[in-house]
């Protein structure tokens, strides 16, 4: 345990945990759905607010420190420098939903950017805490099974010498 924490904190372990902690079957799909609702939120909240998109990107990269969506935050805003549209730029990290780049591409085309991203990062609070409500009905019976064996063995610790001495 001590070496791996050691590991995951040079560079290439960090950059590996961030890859492994989005490839885990239930925990990446919270961590995923966690940040990009945190993006749309921030994003609305810093474009409404009047602050450019490229300054918009720099504030949300400091959101995460999960090498994996900070590059692809870092990608975003080296497209839209090029003048590539936010929801094509997001697309191509290939780290946001097909919903979550449909719902930007729509807030652009309309011209009401910040509402549509509210709305989004509203949606995916509200799945994150589906995912959340899933993963913790998921943990139930294991912790059961849990408690279970550490019952069990705290008995036979305790019966187990009184059985020995009834056998003398």
């Amino acid at each position: 345990v001590g070496g791996w924490i050691g590991f995951s904190k040079t560079k290439t372990g960090h950059d590996l945990m961030s890859q492994w902690i989005l490839k885990a079957p239930i925990f990446g799909d919270i961590v995923r759905q966690s940040f990009i609702s945190t993006y749309c939120k921030t994003l609305s909240t810093l474009t409404s607010s009047g602050v450019s998109i490229l300054e918009a990107m720099d504030i949300i990269r400091g959101l995460s420190d999960n090498t994996v969506l900070v590059g692809a935050i870092d990608g975003i805003k080296s497209r839209v420098r090029e003048g590539v549209a936010i929801s094509d730029a997001m697309a191509e990290t290939k780290q946001f939903s097909s919903v979550a780049v449909k719902m930007t591409k729509v807030g652009e085309e309309s011209g009401s950017l910040p509402e549509v991203l509210d709305k989004s990062s509203e949606f995916y609070e509200k799945k994150l805490d589906a995912s959340i409500s899933t993963m913790l009905g998921m943990l139930e019976p294991v912790l059961i099974v849990v408690v279970g064996g550490i019952v069990m063995v705290v008995i036979l610790a305790m019966y187990l010498p009184i059985f020995s001495m009834s056998d003398m």
